[in-house]
């Protein structure tokens, strides 16, 4: 049964009206772009593991498989076969920890720093072109926005992802982690 376009219209209107689908609009639009992005670039990386590998690299260069998969807020077993991906092209090395030989650290490469490098410079192109888009007040007020949403979202799901104090900043920290201090951020 196909339903009225008065019922479609009506679905349509709330659909419309909710600022939740316009950032979920918003967010596929990005992501679509950084994809396209490093398509460009002829990467064989999807997004999800460059991310994976930027925040190997932004926690000083090791983590385990469960702080991997807090941090990006993933099950073990998809950062797991992730991993398993990154491995296999040389980009990271896995270890047993030890600590706890149950578990396993993850450790960049020289060849997966420099695939961070080479990345970087086109993370910078493409964040030239959108800084394009808009005035530097623009910015400066889209930075606050997302810094306030982002805050409030990792709030609501520390609980359910068992994130530390630790793990919440370093979810879209822009500034390095530091071995000797973990909770600088």
């Amino acid at each position: 049964m196909i339903p009225l376009q008065s019922e479609i219209e009506k679905v349509n209107t709330q659909i419309r009206s909710t600022q939740f689908s316009r950032l979920v609009a918003f967010a596929d639009v990005v992501t679509r772009y950084t994809e396209m992005v490093f398509k460009i670039k002829g990467d064989q990386i999807s997004w999800l593991r460059s991310s994976a590998l930027r925040f190997i690299v932004t926690r000083g260069g090791s983590l385990t498989l469960s702080q991997l998969a807090a941090i990006m807020l993933r099950s073990n077993y998809s950062i797991t076969r992730l991993i398993d991906g990154l491995e296999q092209d040389g980009l990271v090395k896995r270890y047993r920890n030890k600590m706890d030989g149950r578990s396993f650290e993850v450790k960049v490469t020289v060849k997966g720093l420099n695939y961070i490098l080479e990345s970087l410079k086109e993370s910078e192109i493409a964040e030239k072109e959108l800084n394009s888009c808009l005035s530097a007040n623009e910015l400066n007020e889209l930075a606050r926005i997302m810094r306030t949403l982002r805050d409030k979202l990792i709030e609501k799901t520390s609980a359910k992802y068992n994130l530390t104090l630790e793990d919440r900043q370093a979810i879209f920290s822009n500034t390095n982690y530091q071995k000797s201090n973990p909770k600088q951020s």
